[in-house]
């Protein structure tokens, strides 16, 4: 939802630098061009979709070269705003293999969870309207390398925030962080 109609979009990165948009309306399709964006070498590997924002528009924050850096690519339903989130941990590629997302402080904006390899230990990125809030999780599960086959998010609770869950191949046990 790059746009305000509450249907899904797609955005395609070509190679030239721009984004090739299909923009859904009830009458069909329209398919723009939008530029100013992050330039990822590969979308999938390195770019997450979510509303990182407070504007009600689906935003891709991307990873990119300098070290510590994502690119937030925020829609404005015509083209892209973007700004850089500094400070962040170095990760490693493909994010998805690192990293999860979801809703932990029932804000209905996207955070970040990004497991850094040490024991229990996930950086932790709280959008707000205004940025985001860097935190450190030290008693989180522990999975193997990569945690997109091990780890799922979802609301087991009913309390609209996102939880984690995570097997790590070790007899019938799961190891969850249920967020509050």
């Amino acid at each position: 939802m790059f746009n305000d109609d509450e249907l899904t979009d797609l955005g395609c990165h070509r190679r030239n630098g721009l984004w090739q948009m299909a923009l859904s309306s009830d009458r069909g399709y329209s398919f723009p061009s939008w530029g100013r964006g992050a330039r990822p070498i590969n979308v999938v590997n390195e770019c997450i979709a979510g509303y990182f924002t407070d504007n009600n528009r689906t935003s891709l924050a991307c990873y990119g070269d300098n070290r510590g850096e994502w690119t937030l690519m925020e829609s404005t339903g015509r083209g892209w705003t973007t700004s850089v989130w500094t400070e962040a941990p170095t990760l490693q590629r493909p994010v998805y293999e690192q990293c999860l997302s979801g809703d932990l402080n029932i804000d209905e904006m996207t955070d970040l969870m990004c497991y850094t390899g040490q024991e229990g230990t996930w950086n932790i990125w709280l959008s707000s309207a205004t940025g985001y809030k860097a935190a450190l999780w030290t008693q989180g599960p522990s999975p193997n390398w990569p945690i997109d086959h091990q780890c799922v998010t979802g609301d087991f609770t009913g309390d609209s925030a996102t939880d984690m869950a995570c097997y790590p191949n070790v007899g019938d046990v799961w190891e969850m962080v249920l967020s509050r």
